[in-house]
């Protein structure tokens, strides 16, 4: 047995067979390891990929916010620049008419916000987590003077609209509902300043963190180089 041993020791073709294994067990591992570290870039760039779908998807919406702020801004600011022309000023329930199409509402996906939450920036994300809500109940509160607004014109005759006294009687029956038309325009008009500034600060905000984490090849208007050093996002 022992001679056995020795002879195969002292043989060539077994350490020919030796090293050849030993070779291919080598290569076999190192395409293992290729195939792996393939297969981690490319499940490395699908994420991404899904990231920055989700980051656009979220910018779109925002900017959608944005300018629905923008629509409603100018509409009214028309409607009391034309009131004024006219002499017109403390009445806005007279002149301040329905919008022919309501904005419509806009809600950020689970998604899009785990993925913000990703990226590690607690005053975009708190800021972004609420953008939303108010937006919508903003939107909510058009609905609301369309509805209001309509049952107050209905009760007051049509040539008695512009400028006619309407008997003593009739104005006071009518004056609590023209309050509160006023009172929701008037706060509306502040909303949508608010939101237009908010919401464009916001925007710049996001985008600037999505382009730095998530390479977008894309962006939405013009962007700074970096946001104000209030609003700089977190390293």
């Amino acid at each position: 047995m022992g001679g056995l041993i020795s002879q195969m020791l002292q043989s060539t073709e077994f350490w020919s067979a030796i090293f050849g294994a030993l070779v291919g067990g080598l290569i076999a591992l190192v395409a293992q390891r290729c195939e792996q570290n393939e297969a981690r870039r490319q499940r490395e760039e699908d994420h991404k990929r899904a990231q920055q779908a989700l980051a656009g998807s979220l910018l779109i919406k925002m900017m959608r916010i944005h300018s629905n702020y923008i629509g409603v801004v100018n509409y009214i600011e028309e409607c009391f620049a034309e009131a004024a022309k006219k002499g017109m000023h403390d009445e806005p329930w007279r002149f301040v008419l329905p919008l022919a199409s309501l904005p419509l509402a806009v809600n950020f996906s689970s998604e899009e916000m785990g993925m913000l939450l990703a990226q590690r920036d607690d005053q975009v994300f708190n800021s972004m987590s609420e953008t939303d809500v108010l937006y919508n109940h903003f939107v909510g509160a058009l609905a609301t003077l369309q509805v209001i607004r309509r049952d107050l014109m209905e009760r007051i005759p049509p040539d008695k609209v512009y400028g006619v006294v309407l008997p003593r009687e009739e104005y006071a029956a009518l004056r609590p509902r023209m309050i509160e038309v006023n009172a929701l325009i008037e706060q509306l008009r502040k909303d949508a300043h608010d939101g237009v500034k908010a919401a464009g600060s916001l925007l710049h905000r996001l985008q600037y963190l999505l382009r730095k984490r998530l390479d977008l090849p894309y962006k939405v208007g013009p962007v700074p180089e970096q946001p104000a050093s209030s609003e700089r996002t977190e390293q």
